[in-house]
């Protein structure tokens, strides 16, 4: 049974899911674009040590290794992406000299939240490997 003491509480859970739902949503959101860019960093990481795999052996070409690297981003879905060979001519790069891949890619490229969607922002990872 109900008495008057209980109404000036009825609201209370109302005000209480007004108050604490938006921090809740916001710290949700904030975790998924956290992840979201982890993912994408560790997607970086592994084209370029693909694509540095494929350029320090013998007989590749830059083609070779930037199909590799394509390969790797299509299959996690990243399209935007810019791959950059230093020597550029792998190939014609003599046997125990550093190659360095480099990709960049917007580091909005997964982002769920419109508002973020900042396109100044690139995200990039090198790696350095030596000519067999």
């Amino acid at each position: 049974m109900k008495t008057k003491r209980d109404a000036p509480r009825r609201g209370v859970a109302a005000v209480e899911l007004a108050l604490t739902l938006p921090i809740l949503v916001a710290f949700t959101f904030g975790a998924i674009e956290t992840c979201n860019l982890i993912f994408l960093r560790q997607a970086l990481v592994s084209t370029t040590y693909e694509a540095a795999r494929v350029a320090i052996q013998n007989n590749s070409t830059t083609a070779d290794a930037d199909a590799r690297a394509q390969q790797v981003l299509a299959g996690r879905g990243i399209t935007n992406a810019t791959i950059v060979f230093n020597p550029a001519d792998v190939e014609n790069t003599a046997r125990g000299t550093p190659i360095a891949v480099t990709v960049t890619v917007p580091a909005n490229t997964f982002s769920i939240i419109p508002i973020l969607n900042i396109n100044t922002t690139n995200m990039s990872a090198t790696t350095n490997m030596v000519k067999e």
